[in-house]
């Protein structure tokens, strides 16, 4: 059985949490705990179901006493869980990316890790994204599709070494469609700077 230690007994924000402020990776897990608790704060059973994240991860993810920055494909997918529209996501990706620089300006390089780091692909309109670094086997990926004018139907995200993307949100605002994969623990594909998306004509 799982603990859950981040069921925030004290009160939810009035406001959705904004992690501009957060200047050290203890502060924004601290935003992120706070937009756990203002989004109802759910279970790791149940962010576990929305992610596709094991509980355990999830909660060293948000624990106090955390002192590193969560991987941001991690913590797209928490915010897109506690209910983030596209434009948090993107003040959520901000922000990381502002404390995971100052961190590496300040430290010294960390060994090899045993897990290999999560890897972001660039948003696309086109058939073909582009990933921004090579993938290793076990990398995590996010891919984030926005089309105009795409047709109603399934959208689906695929690669040369047969990984299965997993969609965790989709949404359609005056007929354009936004949707993120997310994919965990992935195998190289053959041709590593590309994953070929698809969608249904208009």
């Amino acid at each position: 059985m799982y603990g859950d230690p981040d069921r925030l007994p004290n009160r939810a924000p009035a406001t959705m949490p904004d992690p501009g402020g957060a200047t050290t990776a203890q502060e924004f897990v601290c935003r992120l705990r706070a937009f756990k608790a203002w989004s109802g704060n759910p279970s790791l059973r149940e962010l576990e179901r929305r992610t596709g994240l094991p509980r355990s991860t999830l909660s060293g993810d948000m624990s106090p006493q955390r002192s590193r920055l969560p991987p941001l494909a991690r913590v797209l997918a928490l915010a897109t869980a506690f209910g983030a529209p596209t434009e948090e996501l993107t003040r959520w990706r901000a922000a990381w990316q502002r404390i995971q620089v100052r961190q590496q300006s300040v430290e010294p390089p960390a060994p090899t890790p045993l897990a290999a780091s999560p890897l972001d692909v660039a948003a696309t309109t086109g058939d073909s994204s582009q990933i921004k670094s090579p993938v290793t086997k076990g990398d995590t990926l996010v891919v984030t599709l926005i089309l105009a004018g795409a047709g109603t139907g399934p959208i689906t995200v695929r690669d040369t070494a047969g990984n299965r993307y997993r969609a965790i949100r989709a949404e359609t605002n005056d007929g354009t469609r936004l949707t993120v994969f997310t994919l965990f623990d992935a195998m190289p594909p053959d041709s590593p700077d590309r994953i070929t998306s698809s969608w249904p004509s208009p």
